[in-house]
């Protein structure tokens, strides 16, 4: 019965513990989705895989062209 509360005591912390990291990973996307600075992430290489909106309204170009694109348009 001890192992089986230990058990249960751990995945508790473990939910409580991912249920914190969701909510931060929430409020980060909220935070960059909002800013007013244009904001680009790229993959290895370099094609962007995540603009927010005022990268495109920055820029000049839509959404649908950033993605995908280089940072060097």
């Amino acid at each position: 019965l001890a192992r089986q509360l230990g058990f249960g005591l751990a995945r508790l912390r473990d939910i409580e513990r991912i249920a914190k990291e969701s909510a931060q990973r929430a409020l980060l996307s909220t935070a960059i989705d909002q800013a007013v600075e244009a904001v680009l992430i790229t993959d290895t290489a370099l094609q962007i895989v995540y603009a927010n909106p005022a990268a495109s309204s920055s820029s000049g170009y839509p959404m649908e062209e950033i993605l995908g694109a280089t940072p060097f348009l």
